[in-house]
């Protein structure tokens, strides 16, 4: 008998001892998915411990509450904001709330391919991340080491703000925000396209101007180095490049069409009157434009014209200003 109850004591004892280390074992340890939640002020530990346990972050609050207790830290979690892990472990947790929250607020935007300096200004002002002045002020090339902006002689970083999808926090200062565009554009140009630029003589500066060109003229893909062929033609042909997005940046407008007067504004970014590239980028090209700059396709076209209507934005491209006259007769008709 006494061997039955030694035998079921133990069984007992180990039963309890793993059902215990199954309520102690992180909520997944297999998932590291984050779970953001508050603590309001004021809150008791068996309130903090409910919603850990609501939010899936521990097994056991009676658990969570009594490890609190024998750490010594029953009065020494901090009210806040928290993202935490499903597949941290109580001892992990309650470290984390007595250090105090560690969640940072941020914006998600989104930096569409073509978008200027303006209009990323503007974004950012509106999503409340910035003071217009203050970063108008940051955006000055020579406030940052980048190898990448050593030829970079103009006022401004237009051109290299990289546009994609980016968290930023409402903590970040002007110079913070502008570094992590910076940053994507250090990531984007690699090795491969710097080592590339020789190849067709650009500096950094001059290939992001011709790629913000080529950016702006075409939203058809397929249509990127075709165009790119385009404007290195004459460029080495000396000839105007007569592009309306270069004079639409002069104006600070996009117009859907161009005047005669327009086109005479006197302005060095008015192709139309000025030879080769113009002093700097007029936007902010995606890699993409990027890559067509870089390996323009090898062609003897020297204009394009926009099929009116098309859904797709496509072009006709010429080889003579007759065919070109002849393309926009066509469709005009």
């Amino acid at each position: 008998m006494k061997k039955f109850l030694f035998a079921l004591s133990l069984f007992v004892l180990i039963a309890g001892f793993l059902a215990a280390y199954a309520l102690y074992r992180p909520y997944d340890a297999n998932n590291p998915k984050e779970i953001t939640f508050e603590i309001p002020s004021g809150s008791t530990t068996k309130e903090i411990a409910e919603i850990l346990k609501d939010s899936e972050l521990v097994r056991s609050g009676k658990l969570f509450l009594l490890i609190v207790k024998t750490s010594g830290n029953e009065n020494n979690i901090k009210a806040g904001r928290y993202t935490l892990k499903q597949d941290m472990d109580y001892d992990q947790i309650v470290s984390k709330l007595v250090r105090g929250s560690t969640y940072v607020e941020f914006a998600r935007i989104t930096i569409p391919e073509g978008y200027e300096l303006r209009q990323i200004t503007d974004l950012l002002v509106n999503k409340g991340l910035v003071e217009r002045e203050e970063f108008e002020k940051a955006l000055n090339p020579s406030l940052y080491d980048y190898s990448f902006l050593e030829t970079v002689d103009t006022e401004t970083l237009e051109g290299f703000l990289f546009p994609d999808t980016y968290d930023i926090p409402y903590s970040y200062g002007p110079g913070e925000i502008v570094k992590i565009f910076l940053d994507r554009f250090d990531d984007i140009m690699n090795e491969t396209y710097k080592e590339s630029l020789s190849d067709i003589g650009f500096s950094m500066k001059e290939l992001i101007t011709m790629a913000s060109i080529i950016e702006r003229e075409t939203k058809y893909p397929p249509e990127r180095k075709r165009v790119s062929g385009v404007f290195h033609n004459r460029l080495n042909k000396n000839m105007r490049f007569e592009s309306c997005a270069t004079v639409q940046y002069a104006l600070g407008e996009r117009k859907q069409s161009l005047s005669y007067e327009d086109t005479a504004i006197s302005s060095p970014y008015n192709t139309y009157r000025m030879k080769g590239l113009p002093p700097g980028p007029i936007a902010s090209p995606g890699e993409e434009s990027i890559v067509a700059a870089l390996y323009p396709e090898n062609n003897d076209y020297l204009f394009f014209y926009a099929i009116p209507g098309d859904e797709k934005g496509r072009h006709v491209f010429s080889r003579t200003y007759q065919e070109h006259l002849s393309a926009q007769s066509k469709y005009k008709d």
